[in-house]
C-alpha cells in the first residue's frame, strides 16, 4: 500500500500544481472580467440572482460557479445580490427572511477580492436579530466606502421563499424577488454535466486535501473552505471508491446543531449530500474519489455551545469496503 502511495505521489503532485495554477489564472480573468462588466453595466447587477437550475443552463454560468463559487451547499437556497457600490451602509429587512426560512445566514463579502467584510443570522429560537446595528427587525451593516456582494443562505426553507429589497445608503437598490422552496432540485444531476476542463481545474483541491498532512493547514483551508458565518465549523478529508464515513456523534450536538455533508468529485461537483440525523449514523459508499465537506451549523443556543468536545464529536471515521483493505481518516 505504502508503495502504491508512493507512485500515486509522482503524478498526483506535478498535475495537482498545474491545476493549481489554472484555476488561478482562470479566477483572475473571471474576476477582471466581472469587474469591467461590472463598471460598465452596473444596473445590471441590481437583482437578486438565486442558484437554480434554469440558471445553471445560461451559456457560461455553470463555468463561472465553477470559478468563484465551486464549494456548492447542497443543503442550503442560496442567492447572491451585486455587486452594489456602498458609500456608508445598507441594510435589509429580516422578516421575509424568517418567513421563508427556519434558519437564515446573510454574508457581505467585499469586490472583488471576495473577502468577508461582514456576516449575521437567525437562530431557530432565537428572536430575529438586529445584528449590527439595525432597528429591530432589519439587518445593517456599516461599512467603508467600497463595492460589495450580498450572499443569503436559507436553510429548511418555507413554501415560499422570498429574498428582501436592499436598501443601499437610503436607495432601494436590489428589489425583492420570489423564488420556489425546491429550487436545489438540480444538484443529483449536476456531476453527470462534468467536463475535461472542470476536473483539471480542481484536481489540486483533491490533492491537497488527500496529502493535507504534508502541507500548511492555513493554505489548505482558504483553497478548499466557503467563506461562512462564525456559527460554522468544517471538517473535511477524501473517500475513495468504495468507502464511506461513519458517525458517532455526542447526542447533545444534535439538539443545538445541523449536521451537513456534502462529497465533491475531483471536478468539484456535488455528488453525495446528506443531514446526519442520528448520534450513530452511516453515509452512503462512495463510487469515486470524492472530498467530503462537512458543516456543522449553529442552529439553536444550548448550554453546552462552548464545549470544544462537543463540536469535535462531528468528526468522522472513514471506514473501508471489506473488499478494498483497511482505511483511515
Amino acid at each position: 500500500m505504502t508503495l502504491i502511495r508512493g507512485f500515486a505521489l509522482i503524478w498526483q503532485i506535478p498535475l495537482g500544481i498545474a491545476s493549481f495554477l489554472y484555476f488561478r489564472l482562470l479566477r483572475a480573468v473571471f474576476v477582471s472580467f466581472g469587474r469591467r462588466h461590472f463598471r460598465k453595466h452596473p444596473e445590471a447587477f441590481r437583482v437578486w440572482k438565486p442558484l437554480q437550475g434554469k440558471v445553471l443552463d445560461e451559456p457560461q454560468m455553470l463555468g463561472r460557479y465553477m470559478v468563484t463559487g465551486p464549494r456548492w451547499n447542497t443543503h442550503a437556497l442560496i442567492a447572491t445580490g451585486g455587486p452594489v457600490t456602498v458609500r456608508e451602509h445598507l441594510h435589509m429587512n429580516t422578516d421575509t427572511l424568517t418567513q421563508s426560512a427556519k434558519y437564515w445566514a446573510v454574508c457581505l463579502y467585499e469586490f472583488p477580492s471576495f473577502n468577508l467584510a461582514g456576516a449575521t443570522n437567525k437562530l431557530l429560537e432565537l428572536k430575529p436579530e438586529t445584528s449590527v446595528g439595525g432597528m429591530p427587525g432589519q439587518i445593517e451593516f456599516h461599512v467603508p466606502p467600497g463595492d460589495y456582494y450580498v450572499g443569503v443562505r436559507l436553510y429548511d426553507p418555507k413554501p415560499t421563499v422570498s429574498y428582501p429589497e436592499l436598501v443601499v445608503d437610503g436607495e432601494t437598490t436590489l428589489l425583492s424577488s420570489a423564488i420556489t422552496h425546491d429550487a436545489n432540485s438540480f444538484y443529483p444531476d449536476l456531476h453527470l454535466r462534468d467536463r475535461p476542463s472542470f476536473r483539471f481545474m480542481h484536481y489540486y483541491v483533491y490533492v491537497a486535501v488527500k496529502w493535507r498532512r504534508f502541507l500548511p493547514r492555513a493554505w489548505v483551508d482558504d483553497e478548499l473552505l466557503p467563506v461562512g458565518d462564525a456559527h460554522t465549523t468544517f471538517f473535511y478529508g477524501t473517500l475513495e471508491a468504495g468507502e464511506h464515513l461513519n458517525f458517532e456523534l455526542d447526542p447533545a450536538l444534535l439538539d443545538s446543531h445541523g449536521v451537513f455533508c456534502t462529497t465533491y468529485t475531483r471536478s468539484s461537483l456535488p455528488r453525495d449530500s446528506f443531514s446526519v440525523s442520528s448520534a450513530n449514523f452511516t453515509g452512503p459508499e462512495s463510487s469515486e474519489p470524492v472530498v467530503y465537506l462537512i458543516r456543522v451549523l449553529k442552529l439553536r443556543e444550548a448550554d453546552a455551545l462552548e464545549n470544544p468536545d462537543l463540536i469535535e464529536s462531528a468528526k468522522p471515521t472513514v471506514v473501508a469496503h471489506p473488499s478494498t483493505g483497511p482505511a483511515v481518516a
